[in-house]
């Protein structure tokens, strides 16, 4: 029954832009019937959850004339439209996944369309309509040969949801298990291979076969499969490795074997059975199975307990995998363990798990890969903050099992020879490999370590030819500045000699000088004003002296006041004549 608008509303309530994304889901369950919007938790990577909307169900795809429904999970983030969804194939129990460029192990859709996501260009009808048009190019999923019997084993808890979409609601991916068993792990039998898609028909497969391995000439060989599973070095392994020219493959011919990374950053032990059965779902078991896992879960119970807790789910791991060759990656030190315990407590415990780890996979048949060129004090091997592995450490780590130290996973990909023994050629070119990886890991360290004093000193230099240039520019201010105060002081003294020889000459004919004949008003009106002006400062100054007189006693209240009173009346009387006279004059006033 499809959801109303209405209801959606109310699903996504949570989210930033509702109607936006109300209004296309509408649109894509409308022509696309089989997609439902389901409302689930997912697992990011980091380990942090979030409830989200998922549209699961299937799409119709057309390979070579016949229309096949393939199943896909399309999650769509709180921020959506403006952020593009997460996009899976999520296939049933019937089906195996075809990794490619489009497609990775884990069923993850990468699309041109999806990295280039821009509103309101890019859209889920669009999404989809490419996804049929890829696909019908090159198919995410094929069919799995039918397997008669369920599988038996049991696993220690329910698959990691970062690696599995959520089902639609009412439909749970395990149903109900029977009480712990006396081993202590929980039973999770796998569900019969019926699902929520197109049940497959007798007459024509729902989905395109795969095709055959290919296989050796002398056909004593066949594809091997090789999953490597581990936290985040294992994630930035597998990135590092799409970069470099041997490829994810790590140089091996797919003919001889494929590998599939199972790699999660932040994984920690509790995860690696759910993942590993998880994934079983999907591919046919493993001849090789790397495990570099542990490094999270130290320092955060004793000691004891740890290793105890690995040696039996490794123990679990082989009866799982029967067939299976374990290899036990050990554990590599870290420059910093983000841990409450000190770090060279941790480091105690990490050569303790590695040591007791790397026995007990011995003794079960199993091999181990040592990294003890991977150490703190080597430069350039690790990042900053101290934890991850840089470039050079990554590239270090994944070039291991591409040149074959080890005889158990030479033997266990490739066999021996016709005669049950290792020719001459093989040993020594597996030693050269291994030396010339040594020698080439050591040239680039070097290589690397002089291009860093070259680009500090490269540094130096421009710092010491941008130093010279300032001080040029000082040294040429200064003498400009030094040039402009000659220049001042010559003026100076030629201006004081002027002042000089003016004083003398004044001087000289001071004695002369009469003071009424110093200043001569050029016109009769401004030698009026002159007048009116000293006459009435002479007033001003003689009120004065009358209050100092009065002060001292000299004279008496009357006359004071008599005699300021009558020069009171003349004052005011100038002043008056004055601002008359001034503004004839066209001055400004005075008062």
């Amino acid at each position: 029954m499809a959801l109303s608008e209405s209801q959606l509303k109310k699903m996504l309530g949570k989210y930033k832009y509702r109607d936006l994304t109300v209004q296309e889901t509408v649109s894509v369950i409308t022509q696309y019937k089989d997609l439902k919007p389901v409302m689930d938790g997912y697992v990011f990577n980091d380990g942090s959850s979030r409830e989200l909307m998922s549209l699961t169900g299937t799409i119709p795809v057309s390979y070579r004339g016949n229309t096949y429904n393939i199943p896909v999970c399309l999650w769509l983030l709180d921020t959506y439209p403006f952020n593009p969804p997460i996009c899976f194939v999520k296939p049933t129990s019937s089906m195996t996944i075809k990794t490619g460029k489009h497609i990775d192990a884990n069923g993850k859709i990468y699309l041109p369309y999806l990295h280039e996501w821009k509103h309101p260009q890019s859209d889920l009808i669009g999404l989809i309509q490419v996804m049929i048009v890829v696909f019908g190019e090159e198919p995410p999923v094929f069919s799995r040969p039918t397997i008669s019997a369920a599988y038996p084993y049991q696993a220690t808890g329910p698959p990691n949801t970062s690696y599995m979409p959520g089902m639609p609601s009412g439909m749970s991916p395990f149903p109900p298990g029977p009480p712990p068993n006396p081993s202590g792990y929980q039973s999770y039998p796998y569900p019969p291979p019926s699902g929520p898609f197109p049940a497959t028909t007798s007459t024509q497969l729902p989905y395109p076969t795969p095709p055959p391995v290919t296989t050796v000439a002398d056909g004593r060989r066949k594809q091997k499969q090789v999953w490597i599973c581990g936290h985040s070095y294992v994630f930035w392994a597998e990135k590092r490795a799409l970069e470099r020219s041997f490829g994810p493959q790590l140089g091996i011919r797919v003919e001889d074997a494929k590998l599939h990374w199972l790699g999660k950053s932040g994984m920690t032990w509790d995860q690696l059975i759910p993942i590993l059965l998880h994934t079983r779902r999907r591919l046919t078991d493993p001849d090789i199975l790397v495990i570099h896992l542990g490094g999270n879960d130290l320092g955060t119970e004793e000691n004891v307990d740890i290793v105890q807790r690995m040696k039996k789910d490794l123990g679990h791991l082989k009866q799982l995998f029967k067939n299976s060759t374990l290899v036990w990656s050990s554990i590599v030190p870290r420059k910093i363990w983000n841990q409450e315990l000190p770090d060279r407590v941790v480091e105690k415990i990490r050569r303790r798990v590695n040591r007791e780890i790397s026995n007990f996979i011995v003794c079960i048949g199993g091999s181990v890969i040592r990294h003890d060129s991977l150490v703190p004090e080597s430069p350039g091997l690790f990042h900053l903050d101290g934890v991850l592995l840089s470039e050079s450490g990554t590239d270090f780590l994944v070039e291991y099992p591409r040149f074959l130290r080890f005889a158990d996973i030479y033997l266990t990909l490739w066999g021996p020879s016709r005669d049950g023994t290792i020719s001459e050629d093989t040993i020594r070119a597996s030693l050269i490999s291994a030396v010339s990886d040594k020698l080439r890991w050591r040239m680039k360290e070097e290589m690397d370590r002089a291009q860093a004093e070259l680009n500090a000193l490269k540094r130096t230099e421009e710092d010491l030819k941008k130093g010279h240039q300032k001080l040029e520019e000082m040294v040429t201010r200064l003498d400009q500045e030094v040039a402009d105060v000659d220049k001042n002081i010559d003026l100076l003294k030629k201006k004081d000699e002027e002042l000089s020889s003016a004083l003398e000459k004044m001087e000289s004919q001071s004695e002369n000088n009469d003071i009424d004949e110093v200043i001569v008003p050029t016109a009769p009106l401004y030698k009026q004003i002159l007048n009116l002006y000293a006459e009435e400062n002479a007033i001003e100054d003689t009120i004065f002296y009358l209050g100092e007189a009065l002060r001292r006693g000299v004279i008496d209240l009357d006359i004071f006041l008599k005699h300021v009173r009558l020069l009171s009346r003349k004052q005011f009387q100038l002043r008056a004549l004055m601002q008359k006279a001034r503004k004839t004059a066209g001055l400004s006033d005075l008062y």
